[in-house]
């Protein structure tokens, strides 16, 4: 079960890529919502900026600290993370709320508590101090004003489009 801090860089990246994906489609799906296809793009840019700052990280380390034993917790978090699939969890939305309950389900998972540790541990002091709270609420203060638009009933009456 060992895995180097290397290792953990490239999970996370590729559990943030799947992210993205998944949010992009769900901006095409409910393009025939505005606010919520707006709401969707936010949270791909979102991932777009995560993965950015994961590559910051990366590129911050030397091929020495990339070789060490990274954390054996996150790197666990990271395996299970990148088990997201975005087409499983597209294929299963009707509506806006089970894109609404899938978004959460991925928000409130392993991938994020990953890309904040990473945040911590291996990005510049400076950056780290910019952001260490910034990124990891922001996407689920967005989540809670989606739940808020409208209600379940709302929700479940918006279908997604293929």
């Amino acid at each position: 079960m060992d895995g180097t801090v290397g290792e953990l860089l490239d999970l996370t990246l590729r559990a943030e890529r799947e992210a993205l994906k998944f949010y992009e489609e769900l901006a095409r799906r409910f393009a025939h919502v505005p606010r919520v296809t707006s709401f969707w793009q936010e949270m791909a840019e979102d991932e777009r900026e995560h993965i950015r700052l994961v590559e910051l990280a990366a590129s911050g380390l030397t091929p020495e600290q990339l070789a060490e034993p990274a954390d054996p917790r996150m790197l666990h978090m990271a395996r299970n993370a990148i088990l997201f699939s975005a087409q499983a969890a597209l294929d299963r939305i009707q509506n806006l709320n089970d894109a609404y309950e899938a978004a959460s389900e991925l928000e409130y998972g392993e991938v994020n508590v990953v890309f904040q540790f990473i945040v911590l541990h291996y990005l510049d002091d400076k950056i780290r101090e910019q952001l260490a709270e910034h990124y990891a609420e922001r996407h689920l203060r967005r989540l809670r004003l989606l739940g808020s638009i409208g209600g379940l009933e709302y929700r479940e009456n918006i279908p997604a489009q293929e």
